[in-house]
């Protein structure tokens, strides 16, 4: 499961999950690629705070049965007026979600 981390925890081996793509679609640095500390700073100058990577880590892994997933909608739907309204922003948006369901669970 892909692990968001900020740029300046960075290590050198780490695997890009998503690419990286700048405001004109161009692909800035492609998913797949072996991360360095060269990276992190290269980031920084795109103004890129965050980075997408491949975790083997199971403490991320949990299921979410159709209650809790109903439970944790209605929590974020009441803190939140808003519709996605694109693919970016429906990715966000369940990001929300998986992290509402993971404090319900806890």
């Amino acid at each position: 499961m892909p692990k968001s981390i900020p740029i300046e925890e960075i290590k050198d081996g780490m695997i890009l999950s998503d690419s990286l793509v700048n405001n004109f679609g161009q692909t800035l640095v492609p998913a797949g690629t072996v991360l360095s500390d060269r990276h992190s700073r290269i980031l920084k100058t795109w103004n890129i705070f965050t980075v997408s990577i491949k975790s083997d880590s199971t403490e991320d892994d949990f299921e979410i049965n159709d209650d809790i997933r109903k439970k944790a909608k209605e929590k974020l739907d009441l803190r939140m007026n808003w519709e996605p309204r694109n693919a970016a922003e429906e990715d966000l948006y369940l990001l929300g979600l998986l992290y509402t369901a993971k404090n319900l669970l806890k």
